[in-house]
């Protein structure tokens, strides 16, 4: 791993580093490791409840809703709220350390309601196909899909302070929160479906309450120009890559919906969220210290220096993953029935397809974050595009002849052809960026 911005030149090892900056790389890593750690087990509390309390035809139906809540808040909110966040480490560079949660508030609160909107028109046209399931849970889809974008620029400006400490904790709070909470809606003979959606919303409403009471002092600054509706081009090829990465990640729970029975539905997407707990917790950690780095050198234009910290951050994710799914072939059977039980556990085979498919969904991730440190993601969304319409060919020819196997399939098919994608991409672009930077004399 490289050096941290405004420490010693390129090339320097991570063990030769001054000691005052190696504690605080250690800091900053041993802060976000707990905290993810914390996410982990919450995570997995979380799925053992659901796998002994909820069924699987209740699961489904909210895994449906939360799929649509994710696909509104990543293709509307994402990219503007993505952009702003890039942007922010530009501005502190320049000096300006307004709050960004407080810049954004104005803008935020018209982004969330558009989302709401369109939340409830989509509802209405599933309600006319037959399919209430999304206008019943639209009270805790709304409260979701109003705090959302709001927990992601709190959490954009904690990483452009560098303030692991505090987000190393929201994520996993909202995790931790969720278990009570579930237990307590259960208990209260809430349905299964609305438990598994009320529960996310209520703890992002308290880490939004004790967010909104931190920065209680501090200027809502309106006139910055982040605060401004208008978006680059950056921002905008945002869309069609969020568009592509909710393909591939959620869009199989539609079509599983539409081939085979709601039950598959929970059944599938319990199993993925299982195998993908711990490397999208790993994406987390890699990304919590490593990313702010990497933005920092991109702001000065130091492109060798990002190149390094991205290489350091990748050896670490892919290296770590591997071993992951390694493990996962010696235990991962127990561990499943463990937390899931019989109910819900499927196979084997499905097991390694999913463990297998999230090492390349860890690569591609990776790999996005260079593009968007040196504002170039033409690459990302258009790989990612393609990534996904083949997961939702595979997905279409397979599901009705092999059941859920088939969406895993289509998983690791389209994360292995993006992460190939995107590494071909670096290594082109940081051959321009280093031409550009060093010119040869003739």
């Amino acid at each position: 791993m490289s050096a941290p911005a405004g420490g010693p030149s390129a090339g320097v090892g991570l063990l030769s580093l001054p000691g005052s900056i190696f504690r605080r790389v250690w800091r900053d890593a041993s802060w976000s490791l707990l905290g993810n750690l914390l996410a982990v087990i919450a995570g997995l509390a979380t799925l053992k409840i659901i796998g002994k309390l909820v069924s699987a035809s209740d699961y489904g139906a909210a895994s449906l809703v939360l799929g649509l809540c994710a696909l509104l808040n990543q293709f509307i909110a994402g990219p503007l709220m993505t952009e702003r966040i890039r942007l922010y480490f530009d501005h502190l560079r320049k000096g300006d350390t307004r709050p960004l949660a407080r810049v954004l508030r104005g803008l935020l609160l018209k982004v969330s309601a558009l989302i709401l909107i369109i939340y409830l028109m989509a509802g209405a046209v599933f309600y006319w196909r037959g399919q209430t399931t999304y206008l019943v849970l639209a009270l805790p889809a709304a409260l979701l899909l109003f705090l959302q974008p709001q927990i992601t620029i709190a959490q954009g400006q904690f990483e452009a302070h560098r303030n692991y400490k505090a987000l190393s904790l929201v994520q996993p709070l909202l995790s931790v929160l969720q278990v009570p909470l579930l237990l307590g809606l259960l208990w209260a003979a809430v349905s299964g479906a609305t438990s598994v959606v009320l529960s996310q919303a209520l703890a992002a409403a308290c880490i939004f309450l004790a967010l909104q009471f931190r920065w209680r002092n501090t200027s809502s600054a309106v006139g910055s120009e982040l605060a401004q509706p208008s978006m680059t081009a950056f921002a905008w090829s945002l869309y069609a890559f969020n568009l592509a990465s909710w393909i591939m990640a959620t869009s199989g729970r539609f079509l599983i919906d539409h081939f085979l029975a709601r039950e598959d539905v929970g059944i599938y997407v319990i199993n993925y969220a299982f195998w993908a707990i711990p490397y999208t917790v790993l994406n987390g950690w890699i990304s919590s210290f490593s990313r702010p780095r990497i933005y920092a050198r991109a702001a000065d234009a130091a492109w060798e220096r990002v190149l390094r910290a991205w290489m350091g951050s990748l050896a670490a994710g892919a290296g770590i993953a591997v071993a992951g799914t390694v493990l996962a072939y010696f235990i991962g059977r127990r561990l499943a029935l463990l937390v899931l039980g019989e109910r819900y556990w499927h196979s084997e085979q499905l097991m390694l397809l999913l463990a297998a498919a999230h090492v390349f969904f860890v690569i591609g991730h990776t790999s996005s974050t260079y593009f968007l440190a040196i504002k170039r993601p033409n690459w990302v969304w258009s790989t990612s595009l393609l990534a996904a319409a083949v997961n939702v060919a595979v997905n279409v020819l397979y599901l009705p002849r092999m059941g859920v196997q088939a969406a895993a399939w289509a998983t690791l098919a389209s994360y292995l052809s993006w992460s190939v994608m995107m590494l071909i991409g670096v290594a082109v672009w940081s051959r321009r960026l280093r031409a550009t930077a060093s010119p040869r004399t003739p």
